[in-house]
C-alpha cells in the first residue's frame, strides 16, 4: 500500500482522539418509568471535558436540558440519572432533543443493578508487532456501562497489516486509564511479516494490557495451515494505540 495511502488511513484513525472542542453541547428530553409517567425532580449528572461537573434536575414533567462542554467527535456523553424511589442509572445520551430515559422502580427487582443498558462501540487502533509489523484494528464491542469510561463487553476485530491479517474475538473490560482483552485469535501471514514465513496460518490466544490510549500485546499459536519449517509455533508481541 502507497505511503500516502497509509497516512490517510492513519489520519483518519486518530482523529476522534484529538482534544479539540466546539464549546458547549446540550442534551435535552424527558425522564419517565415504565408505564410513561414522568419522573419529576430527578438528578442527571455527567463530567464534561475540561473536568467539570454539570448537574440538572427534571421538572414536574420529567423534562431536563442538560449543558456541558464536550469534543467535536463526541457523538454521546455518559450521564448519571439519580431519582428517589428510582434505581440510580449510567446512560448514554446523545447530543440532541427528544432523549428518554426509564428508570425502574426500587420496588422492582434488576437482574444486572449495576449496569445500564446495552452498548455498542467501535475499536479503532494502530499497531506495530510481530509477525503483523504495521497495522491498523477496526472492530466493535457490545457490552455494558457501569460508569462513565468503565466499560465491560464481548469484541470482534479484524487486524489488518503490511505483514498479514488477524481476526478475533474476545472479552474486554476497562476503566479511566487500564483495562484489559483476552481473545481467541486466527493469523495469516504475507511476504512481509517478521520472524515467520509467509503464507502461514495460526490459531492461538492473545492478552492485550490496556494502559490508555497504549495498549500492548502479547499471544501465542499454533500452525494449522502451510509448511515452513520451524514455525509450527508463534509467539506475537506488540504494541498500539487504541484498543
Amino acid at each position: 500500500m502507497p505511503p500516502i495511502r497509509l497516512g490517510f488511513i492513519a489520519l483518519l484513525l486518530l482523529l476522534p482522539a484529538l482534544p479539540a472542542c466546539e464549546g458547549p453541547r446540550t442534551i435535552a428530553g424527558r425522564v419517565r418509568d415504565g408505564a410513561g409517567n414522568p419522573v419529576p425532580h430527578a438528578l442527571l449528572r455527567t463530567r464534561d471535558d475540561v473536568g467539570d461537573v454539570s448537574a440538572e434536575r427534571t421538572d414536574s414533567a420529567g423534562h431536563f436540558s442538560l449543558t456541558m462542554i464536550s469534543g467535536m467527535f463526541a457523538a454521546r456523553a455518559s450521564v448519571r440519572v439519580d431519582a428517589a424511589g428510582y434505581h440510580r442509572r449510567w446512560v448514554r445520551l446523545p447530543f440532541r432533543d427528544g432523549v428518554e430515559v426509564v428508570l425502574t422502580p426500587d420496588s422492582v427487582r434488576r437482574r444486572s443493578p449495576d449496569w445500564a443498558d446495552p452498548e455498542t462501540l467501535p475499536l479503532l487502533g494502530l499497531n506495530f508487532s510481530i509477525p503483523l509489523r504495521f497495522s491498523y484494528t477496526v472492530g466493535i464491542t457490545r457490552g455494558r456501562l457501569a460508569a462513565p469510561d468503565d466499560y465491560a463487553g464481548w469484541l470482534a476485530a479484524v487486524e489488518h497489516g503490511t505483514g498479514g491479517v488477524k481476526a478475533r474475538v474476545g472479552y474486554m473490560r476497562h476503566g479511566p486509564v487500564l483495562g484489559g482483552q483476552l481473545s481467541l485469535a486466527m493469523l495469516g501471514t504475507s511476504g512481509r511479516a517478521l520472524t515467520v514465513a509467509a503464507r502461514q496460518g495460526y490459531a492461538g490466544a492473545e492478552a492485550k494490557l490496556l494502559l490508555r490510549p497504549v495498549s500492548f500485546t502479547f499471544g501465542a499459536y499454533s500452525r494449522f495451515s502451510g509448511s515452513a519449517p520451524g514455525d509450527a509455533r508463534l509467539f506475537s508481541a506488540g504494541v498500539g494505540v487504541g484498543f
